[in-house]
């Protein structure tokens, strides 16, 4: 049990404010998780290696924020100012989402809305009812595969909140956006579900509560009610509809572009800088000949071939990892998987959804195997980066999930569970816990403990928190210092063996410089491998947080 203490500081508002913000915001999730436990550790620690290596660490981990996760998003927030005018302005929504609203507003008997006799009243109700039926066709998970639906009844005043939303001018956009938040609460606070829910009419679409709220008011207003009239807005659908992939495929191919060429601009700003080409990690790439190994031939004999093989298995990763693989037609066929991959990765939202950002990364990645400037940078790259991708987009926050279920294995009081677990086979078993398992949202921990003392409220609360501080922990130590020692160990290990076979052939790399006492470097190179080893633990938060 946690002590009075400990359960003050994590169940603070600060802290369930700051994870509640992040949680709602999965871009800024990815920039802040990026900073906080790859860019500063990382940084300094391979600036012990050396300054030069250290100034790339720190180029390649900031440089992808710019294209990934920003990039995609806003890009299409650019092009969907310009689209028709800006007439669709604000309009996030993918292209099935406003499908699925169409058919609400249809079934809500939108056309009376345009009716040459409807009152402001009249008009009204008809907003209500299209709140309603969008409302009445969502289905929330919370808890172990409890699917809640909720009642007209149930929803008390959210149709009339909504309809002001809808009629309204919002040019309070703060205002408006307290109350949408306002919905969103009255939602959860009535079904205990908000992370995932499901909503049913045309298509079968998975999101959250906010976010279709947010597309339902917008659509409702820049599609629906500004036609002027009930024919128009046929036309108007399917104009914004045929335009989402569109934007999707533009903003995506920029955003991969960009990225894609940042490893080439960060070899040449080390090479500008230092005189020197080859890969920066070696502890004496400033003094030594260890630029020389980019120039070796009989050292890089089929390194393309190995780029090319690692790129590929990233490309095979992302692209499962996404579903882009239609289950029964497999991915290359015509309308089934490369439809399905199209379809998963549109955006549907005003900033860069999970699918997206793991396309975008996993190009970043690729391209620093495809730019890896020899062997030893291209077996770091591998082992670094795969266990990036993995360990951040795939698992997704394996160990948060982890703590928050072990805390009430039972009650799922942290966690919803969407499908059985276990399974016969123990490796479906587990694949099944990574994908049918979430945490809560904090949304859904207020309205499970509205009705508990404070104290107990307050406990599960900072064991809420608590599980996702374990998340950031485990990506920090783990992927922000432990990766970089254990990448950083293998290319000095790497290094004295070069050297060590340089001393043996008695020459020294094409192109290199006098030969130099060749013990007396592997010396020093364990020397000041041993010396950072001791000055890691006391000189990595101060050199990040000086």
């Amino acid at each position: 049990m946690l002590n009075g203490s400990v359960i003050s500081a994590l169940s603070s508002s600060t802290l369930t404010k700051g994870f509640q913000y992040l949680q709602q915001n999965p871009i800024a999730e990815v920039a802040f998780l990026d900073v906080s436990t790859m860019i500063a550790p990382r940084t300094a620690i391979d600036s012990y290696q050396n300054p030069v290596y250290g100034a790339e660490t720190f180029f390649r981990e900031t440089a992808p924020i710019i294209f990934n996760p920003f990039g995609p998003g806003i890009a299409a927030l650019v092009m969907m100012n310009f689209f028709k005018g800006g007439e669709y302005k604000g309009v996030t929504a993918n292209s099935k989402t406003i499908e699925n609203l169409h058919e609400a507003w249809n079934e809500a008997g939108g056309k009376r809305f345009f009716s040459e006799t409807a009152t402001q009243e009249q008009k009204i109700e008809v907003i209500k009812d299209y709140a309603v039926k969008v409302l009445e066709n969502t289905e929330g998970l919370s808890g172990r595969t409890k699917k809640i639906k909720i009642s007209k009844k149930q929803m008390e005043d959210i149709p009339q909140k909504f309809a002001g939303l809808v009629l309204g001018d919002n040019k309070d956009e703060k205002k408006a956006s307290k109350i949408l938040n306002e919905i969103a609460e009255k939602y959860t606070e009535k079904t205990g579900a908000a992370g995932s829910i499901t909503f049913r009419n045309k298509h079968e679409l998975s999101t959250d509560i906010h976010s279709l709220l947010n597309d339902a008011v917008t659509v409702g207003k820049k599609v629906f009610v500004k036609a002027g009239s009930h024919d128009k807005i046929a036309e108007r659908v399917k104009d914004i509809v045929e335009f989402a992939p569109r934007k999707t495929r533009w903003a995506t191919a920029l955003s991969m572009l960009g990225i894609a060429t940042l490893p080439f601009i960060n070899n040449t700003i080390t090479k500008l800088r230092t005189g020197k080409s080859g890969y920066a990690a070696y502890k004496d790439f400033c003094s030594g000949d260890a630029q020389q190994q980019a120039k070796n031939k009989e050292k890089n004999k089929g390194l393309w071939a190995k780029k090319a093989l690692t790129a590929a298995g990233m490309a095979l990763m992302v692209v499962t990892t996404i579903g882009g693989f239609n289950k029964k037609t497999g991915f290359f066929v015509k309308g089934k998987g490369l439809q399905n991959f199209k379809d998963k990765i549109e955006l549907k939202g005003p900033n860069t959804h999970m699918n997206l950002i793991k396309l975008v990364y996993g190009t970043s990645l690729i391209s620093r195997f495809m730019f890896s400037r020899d062997e030893q940078e291209l077996k770091v790259t591998t082992v670094r980066d795969y266990a990036g991708f993995m360990n951040w987009l795939v698992l997704g926050g394996f160990v948060a999930k982890g703590v928050a279920h072990l805390a009430d294995r039972k009650g799922e009081s942290f966690v919803n569970i969407s499908a059985p677990l276990k399974d016969k086979n123990p490796l479906k078993t587990v694949q099944n816990w990574l994908t049918n398992v979430s945490v809560k949202t904090h949304s859904e921990m207020r309205a499970m403990t509205k009705h508990l003392p404070k104290a107990e409220k307050m406990q599960k609360m900072a064991i809420h928190n608590g599980a996702a501080l374990a998340g950031l922990a485990w990506s920090m130590f783990a992927l922000g210092i432990g990766m970089p020692v254990l990448c950083n160990h293998m290319t000095n290990k790497a290094r004295e063996k070069q050297l060590r076979e340089k001393a043996q052939c008695g020459c020294g790399f094409a192109g290199s410089t006098e030969p130099k006492n060749n013990a007396q470097e592997i010396g020093n190179i364990k020397n000041q491998e041993d010396i950072s080893h001791k000055l890691l633990v006391n000189k990595i938060f101060s050199a990040q947080y000086a």
